[in-house]
């Protein structure tokens, strides 16, 4: 009996998106807010939506305002005024 390795049409197909994408958009568009960012933040500040969700939506926006996310380190570098204490 073959266990795992390749087979064919198996997985998910090439273009296809996963449940959270699909769930962050729906809630993206449930906010009403026409702005990609502005849809981000209302989604993060509305506690009713599950917290994994606000969590994605926090990771998008900060890959959109800084092009992915910052280590402390990179974040002294880029904002040195900062206090992170």
């Amino acid at each position: 009996m073959s266990h795992g390795g390749f087979r064919e049409g198996a997985g998910r197909k090439p273009g296809s998106r996963d449940l959270r994408t699909v769930q962050l958009e729906n809630a993206m568009l449930e906010t009403g807010v026409d702005d990609f960012v502005g849809a981000l933040v209302a989604v993060v500040e509305d506690e009713h939506q599950p917290e994994k969700l606000r969590i994605d939506a926090c990771q998008t926006l900060a890959g959109r305002m800084m092009g992915g996310v910052l280590a402390p380190s990179q974040l002294r570098k880029k904002f040195s005024g900062a206090s992170y204490d």
